[in-house]
């Protein structure tokens, strides 16, 4: 499975959706995306990627693209 398919369904779980409503384009305001969010996608990012991410780095973010670029 491919990081960014990996990345839509663990994104699909957070904002409780179904897989075929997210892609790289999904915007993710704050309406959406909130420290809940956040916190969950930080704990995916270092358990699925191993990545270690700030949550300066994730609340900045502005679309499922941004996600991407962060565990790259």
């Amino acid at each position: 499975m491919s990081k960014e398919t990996k990345l839509l369904e663990i994104v699909a779980e957070i904002l409780e959706c179904e897989l075929e409503e997210v892609s790289l384009e999904t915007e993710l305001n704050e309406d959406i995306w909130d420290s809940l969010s956040v916190v969950s996608f930080m704990a995916e990012a270092d358990s699925e990627f191993g990545k270690t991410l700030s949550p300066t780095e994730v609340v900045a973010v502005k679309s499922v693209k941004d996600l991407l670029d962060l565990i790259q």
